[in-house]
């Protein structure tokens, strides 16, 4: 029965792993938005060439 119990752990151990993987913070996304629409906003007025 322990070894049905340790079992069941190092299976949802792997499966909680699996679902993270692939994620990407949406923080990150917005961040890269943002500076992307800031380097556009400074080009178009002449400040980066």
């Amino acid at each position: 029965m322990q070894e049905i119990h340790r079992l069941d752990k190092r299976v949802s151990l792997l499966e909680e792993g699996k679902a993270k993987k692939g994620q990407v913070d949406p923080k990150i996304i917005m961040l890269i938005v943002l500076l992307f629409l800031l380097y556009l906003y400074l080009r178009s007025i002449g400040f980066l060439k």
